[in-house]
């Protein structure tokens, strides 16, 4: 009888790095054994797409050796790397996108985040609970990872200034980016509200606005009131100076008297001729009436006839007119001088009188009819 030895063959497995064979895959087998499945392998990071080897070239998932093949068999394993998700939650930034890698890429830095108005503190999420701002994927790792951006708010400074005719600003301190915040002045006498000036240039008195990202300054500005000195002349007077002015300033006025009058000041009491006031507010300043003292005219007529007289007019305008009688009546008289002062109402004469052949030695001052003057004839 013929005798036999059984013969072994060999299974020989090229896993890969870090690979793990299937559950019960043999390393060897007879044409007495089962046929055998071979079992998939496991490698973290990487997903199995098949055997090659002895069973060809195109990588199979599932591959049966067959025990009656009484051959030795040689298996590699070929993978694929998995792909694993990277999710930013930017919580209110920008500059987080999205990503994918696998465990042959290399070291992948996670970026920076930016947020106006905040400071980036560090990432958490799948590198742990503390913020980190610099943290790294390392070539090798695997899993999906996950990552949220922390902030702290900024602070910003508001500083104000106070420009001319302003007491007093309000508002100026260190806000949180983002916070609501009123400015105010208040206005000296005298001045009326302008604007804000710096940062921005704004008309609104009480301003309130949101803190930028950055600090603000503002400067708050009025303008000093325009006023009216108004100088009045009372009758018999003459004024100057006043008009308009700006608050603060000095404005200078006089008055005085006209040519036959005399000077009784001003109605708030001053008697000075020349004044000045401050200018803080409209103002008039009126001159009392002058006390009227009426002109005295003299003039001297002489007569070709041999006589003289002085007229003298306390008012009017002291105009003299004449008119020689030559047969001709004047005013009702008869032949002779006659003089009159235009205007005047009150009137004394002085006469010195020479006779003149063919004249009478009549001779008398009168008031005209009509009221305007006064008279005077000699009769020849």
């Amino acid at each position: 009888n013929a005798n036999w030895t059984l013969n072994t063959y060999t299974i020989t497995y090229n896993l890969g790095d870090k690979a793990v064979n299937g559950t019960g895959n043999p390393a060897s087998y007879t044409v007495e054994d089962k046929d055998i499945v071979l079992n998939v392998p496991t490698r973290n990071g990487y997903t199995f797409t098949g055997w090659t080897g002895s069973n060809g070239t195109t990588p199979q998932t599932s591959v049966t050796i067959k025990t009656s093949d009484a051959e030795n068999k040689t298996y590699t394993a070929n993978w694929t790397p998995k792909t694993y998700s990277i999710t930013y939650n930017c919580n209110g930034g920008s500059g987080c996108t999205n990503g994918h890698y696998n465990i042959e890429n290399d070291d992948i830095t996670l970026p920076t985040p930016t947020r106006q108005g905040y400071t980036f503190t560090g990432w958490t999420g799948s590198n742990g609970t503390t913020p980190e701002t610099t943290v790294k994927i390392p070539k090798g790792s695997t899993g999906d990872k996950s990552y949220t951006a922390n902030w702290s708010v900024n602070k910003y400074t508001v500083t104000l200034n106070k420009g001319t005719g302003i007491d007093s600003v309000t508002g100026a301190g260190t806000y949180d980016y983002g916070t609501s915040v009123t400015i105010n002045a208040t206005v000296s006498t005298g001045y009326s509200w302008k604007n804000w000036t710096g940062t921005s240039t704004v008309a609104t008195q009480k301003y309130t606005f949101t803190i930028p990202d950055k600090n603000v300054s503002y400067t708050a500005n009025a303008t000093p009131n325009t006023y009216t000195i108004s100088v009045v002349a009372g009758t018999g007077t003459t004024v100057s100076g006043g008009g308009n002015c700006t608050y603060g300033q000095t404005v200078n006025f006089s008055g005085s008297a006209n040519t036959n009058y005399t000077w009784n000041g001003w109605s708030d009491g001053n008697s000075a001729y020349s004044r000045s006031t401050t200018c803080d507010g409209n103002k008039t300043f009126t001159t009392n009436a002058g006390t009227y003292n009426p002109p005295t005219y003299t003039k001297n007529v002489t007569g070709s006839n041999g006589w003289s007289a002085d007229y003298t007019c306390n008012n009017g305008t002291g105009t003299m007119t004449a008119c020689y009688f030559n047969g001709t009546k004047c005013d009702g008289g008869s032949h002779g001088y006659f003089y009159r002062f235009a205007g005047c109402t009150v009137s004394t004469s002085n006469y010195t009188y020479w006779p003149y052949d063919g004249c009478s030695t009549s001779f008398s001052p009168s008031l005209l009819t009509d009221g305007g003057g006064m008279s005077s004839s000699i009769s020849c």
